[in-house]
């Protein structure tokens, strides 16, 4: 099936769905909007009504307080018996009705009860001559006040809104006064003699609320009265407010009454029927219109252009190059380009570093891989070039500023490899200069043979001499440099492994641009490294590994305070290798942390039968690799070994090797602290090797230093060594910390050593490594 063919017989169908889901949903949200209209509209009806009726309360009892406080009233509850004032009180209550403010509220009445419940005053009859009269509604209301008062309970006044006989909803205040107390006087409110005053009016907005349902079709509404007759007025009624509320329904409550409204289903008939044949012919017109647009659109402006671009990306692939912008502005122009823009910044990002803009190590190997089968009558180097202690800059200046100069320098060694290849009139591919790694750079350079590879590099070198300034820094840079040539026997894939063994060469030289080119010697060390890594991985598969012991003496009695534990290897004594060749190509192949277990439990079992058969009570010194700071489980190893073992942590000191090449943080920092609370005492070995030996003994919370032997060995020759040794031991001991001098092998080194108050020594002069036995005759002989 073609896909024009799978696109109209999915589109269609799918098209027809969606639009009927949409009507559908129209529909409801339109039924739904006009229904949450409509109930709002009648809720507004009913709190408007609900609020005119709190005042249209307020005027009726405003009336009660005014007759009340009238001097006629006054008069007529002190003389009840006078005919002139009851006379003067009915003539008073008839004038006040008449007036226009009381008129305005409808037809309302006062009526006045004597201490008896006689009706004594009234204006509900119009003609003076026909006997006083009060409607039953009031009458049953005035006769529970006076039940009330008679049987002595506490009563002041009430109120209550009733349904007349007439379907109308009116309003009536009760109050009761007693001529011997003030109303404050709280006997007043107990007196059983006291003088009921009514006032009864009509409620306008609630009669015309309770008529509504007989003018609207499918509209119901319910008004409830609460059934306490006597209620005592709220005097903090808070208006109406919703208690309950649907969708097609809703609650008000008051004090006195709560009203329910809701709009039946018959409500919507008309308005159901209208909005459904309405969305019913605008989903068929919009369908039947946007139906014919996409039969256009889809053929002339989506599927012809898609397959023009389905075919050149069949034809082109990934290659670039075969692509070219669409200047069109239609969508599949602007998708034709973000694809070429796509696959150009993928490209990218996959082959140029993103922080120098260099091409990155992975686009490099390719492109050496490349020329160097394209080589014809040139030869082809690497030259790469590291910055040395570019890690110093990283620590002192942090990673913001270390980033700057990664990126002036990279630029700066791309000018100088393009300038030198332009004047010698050869070309330079972007890829031909690479950063392989953090702060290593590479570039691949044809010339004619050995010599003039030297000279090219000597003249790159030239350039590159100037300082980098940026803000307000200024750097001089120093490289390390290795040349290696392709045509050399390592063939093309180890040309990476021996550029690192060059650059090491390289390192090991003071000068600013110290280089080494990659000769017979490199290879033999390059393979001399294979051959040891290989061992130290068989070594460790079969714990082909033994220890030596190390006496630590005091230097004022010899006698022995503790002993270092070294790592040996049989297996590795016979190809030649000791410790400080092994170790090294160990932590590389990341096979340190596997060799520092097996020390420390070897060690530590020894240790154990030192205490417990032999009462041994020095300290045991158990080398750890500085790498294992980087390593978040080896804690957790440490943890494991010391709980299998009945040894004292105290007595235990981890000596952190090779720490110059470990980073202070808050990480390898919070390792050492973790340590030190297990129990155990750390150390700092060859401290003063290394830029950040000081910096790492004010940062790191440490127990020991050991002073390294480069120190001791010429403390005799250069007054100035002895002072760096005795500043040393005075920083040390400032900070409270014992001081180890290493590799003392004569004796005027130990008395100088004693005179700049060292703690322990160890060496040669002392002792010399020994296996288990022999270490045990020296702590037997001791004893």
């Amino acid at each position: 099936m073609s896909l024009i063919k799978r696109l109209y017989s999915t589109l269609l169908p799918l098209t027809l769905f969606l639009f009927i889901v949409a009507g559908i949903g129209v529909y409801h949200v339109q039924f739904k909007y006009f229904r949450t209209l409509q109930l709002e509209k009648w809720c507004e009806k009913v709190a408007t009504a609900l609020e005119a009726n709190v005042f249209e309360q307020q005027a009726i009892s405003a009336i009660l307080y005014e007759t009340a406080g009238s001097a006629q009233f006054g008069r007529y509850i002190q003389s009840a018996s006078s005919s002139s004032s009851q006379a003067f009180l009915q003539k008073y209550a008839n004038d006040l009705i008449r007036t226009p403010r009381v008129n305005e509220l409808g037809d309302l009445n006062l009526y006045v009860l004597d201490p008896e419940f006689n009706l004594t005053i009234s204006t509900f009859n119009r003609d003076p001559f026909e006997d006083l009269t009060i409607p039953d509604e009031v009458y049953s209301l005035a006769y529970g006040t006076f039940i009330t008062m008679k049987s002595g309970n506490e009563f002041l006044h009430t109120d209550r809104s009733y349904v007349a006989d007439n379907n109308t909803f009116r309003f009536t205040h009760i109050m009761a006064f007693t001529p011997h107390f003030l109303p404050s006087d709280r006997r007043a409110n107990t007196s059983d003699s006291r003088f009921i005053l009514i006032v009864d009016g009509p409620l306008n907005q609630l009669t015309q609320l309770l008529k509504l349902p007989l003018s609207t079709h499918g509209l119901l509404l319910d008004i409830e009265q609460y059934t306490d007759s006597l209620r005592e007025i709220n005097e903090t009624d808070n208006g109406p407010h919703i208690f309950d509320q649907t969708t097609t329904s809703a609650t008000y409550e008051t004090d006195n009454m709560s009203v329910f409204i809701e709009l039946l289903p018959e409500y919507f008939d008309n308005v159901r029927r209208k909005f459904l044949w309405t969305t019913v012919v605008y989903m068929f017109l919009s369908c039947t219109s946007i139906l014919a647009l996409i039969y256009f659109v889809v053929n002339f402006q989506i599927l012809k252009p898609i397959k023009i671009l389905v075919r050149d990306i069949n034809e082109g692939g990934l290659n670039l190059s075969f692509f070219k912008k669409s200047k069109g502005n239609g969508e599949v122009d602007i998708l034709k380009n973000s694809y070429i823009e796509s696959l150009a910044k993928i490209k990218y990002q996959a082959e140029f570093d993103s922080l120098t803009g260099l091409a990155n190590r992975n686009s490099f190997f390719k492109f050496v891989s490349t020329r160097s089968e394209m080589l014809v009558d040139k030869e082809l180097y690497i030259v790469c070039w590291d910055i040395v202690k570019f890690r110093k800059v990283n620590n002192l200046y942090g990673s913001q500023v270390a980033d700057r100069l990664l990126i002036e320098a990279s630029s700066l060694i791309r000018e100088a490899v393009f300038n030198h290849q332009y004047h010698l009139g050869l070309g330079c591919s972007d890829y031909s200069i690479a950063r392989i790694g953090g702060n290593q750079f590479a570039a691949l350079i044809e010339s004619d043979g050995k010599q003039p590879i030297l000279d090219s590099v000597r003249n790159i070198n030239q350039l590159l001499k100037s300082d980098i300034a940026f803000s307000t820094y200024q750097f001089t840079l120093n490289f390390a440099i290795s040349i290696f040539p392709m045509l050399n026997n390592l063939g093309e894939t180890l040309w990476y492994k021996a550029t690192e063994e060059a650059l090491k060469v390289a390192k090991t030289s003071s000068e600013r641009f110290s280089l080494c080119i990659f000769d017979d010697a490199s290879v033999e060390r390059l393979e001399r490294n294979d051959e040891v890594r290989e061992a130290v991985k068989v070594c460790c598969e079969n714990d082909d590994f033994t220890l030596a012991y190390m006496p630590i003496f005091d230097p004022v009695t010899l006698r022995v305070e503790g002993v270092e534990v070294l790592l040996r290897s049989s297996f590795l004594s016979k190809i030649g290798a000791g410790p400080d060749e092994f170790i090294p190509i160990a932590e590389q192949a990341g096979l340190i942390t596997k060799i520092d277990h097996w020390v420390l439990s070897t060690a530590l079992d020894k240790f154990q039968i030192l205490v417990e058969k032999y009462d041994y009570k020095g300290t045991i010194s158990v080398n750890i690799s500085a790498l294992e700071l980087y390593n978040q489980d080896f804690i957790k190893s440490v943890g494991s070994i010391i709980r299998d073992r009945e040894v004292e942590p105290g007595r235990v000191i981890i000596e952190l090797t090779e720490t110059s090449y470990v980073e202070s943080s808050k990480n390898t920092v919070s390792i050492i602290r973790q340590l030190r609370e297990m129990g155990f005492k750390v150390s700092l070995d060859d401290f003063g090797t290394g830029y950040t030996a000081f910096n790492q003994l004010l940062h790191y919370p440490v127990d020991e230093l050991k002073i390294d032997k480069s120190f001791i060995d010429k403390i005799m020759e250069d007054s100035a060594y002895e002072h760096m040794v005795k500043m040393m031991i005075d920083l040390a001991h400032s900070s409270e910390i014992k001081v180890v001098a290493e590799g003392v092998e004569e004796q005027r080194q130990r008395e100088i050593l004693l005179i700049l108050s060292v703690d322990l020594v160890q060496g040669y002069l002392m002792s010399k490594p020994l296996d288990f036995s022999d270490f045990l005759k020296i702590i037997k002989k001791a004893k």
